[in-house]
């Protein structure tokens, strides 16, 4: 119920200040993404045969669609171009995908005093993302 109200509220501010009806749609295309995503990562939690290629689709479907998401609409809502918006959107969508793969190293590397959140989280959940994969 609580995700329910904030997609509700999400949507109620996304139709009083977007520009036009093509950011909303982008919006909810990109929430589709990135929950797809997050089922994709629960459907191979604790799978010791997971590839890379599963781990980026996941990481591109979460992390990668909301930068994507963000770039794009930034670029959309300024008056930028629809191509342009587009060109955006891609930067973002690998900005994202770096952005994942340098938190996941990170959670190898680091500390929780470091980068300020409990590492091997996710190894412990039974996500499994690219070092422990390559490893």
């Amino acid at each position: 119920m609580p995700g329910d109200y904030l997609f509700v509220v999400c949507f109620q501010l996304l139709s009083n200040y977007a520009s036009s009806l093509r950011s909303v749609q982008q919006d909810g295309k990109s929430m589709a993404d990135i929950l797809n995503g997050e089922l994709a990562q629960m459907a191979t939690r604790y799978h010791l045969d997971m590839t890379i290629d599963q781990y980026l689709k996941q990481v591109s479907g979460k992390t990668g669609q909301l930068f994507a998401l963000s770039s794009f609409i930034g670029a959309y809502e300024s008056g930028q171009s629809l191509r342009f918006s587009r060109n955006s959107e891609k930067i973002g969508l690998n900005i994202g995908i770096a952005f994942q793969l340098l938190d996941d190293i990170l959670d190898y590397t680091s500390n929780t005093d470091t980068i300020g959140k409990p590492v091997h989280n996710d190894m412990r959940q039974g996500v499994y993302s690219a070092p422990l994969i390559l490893g």
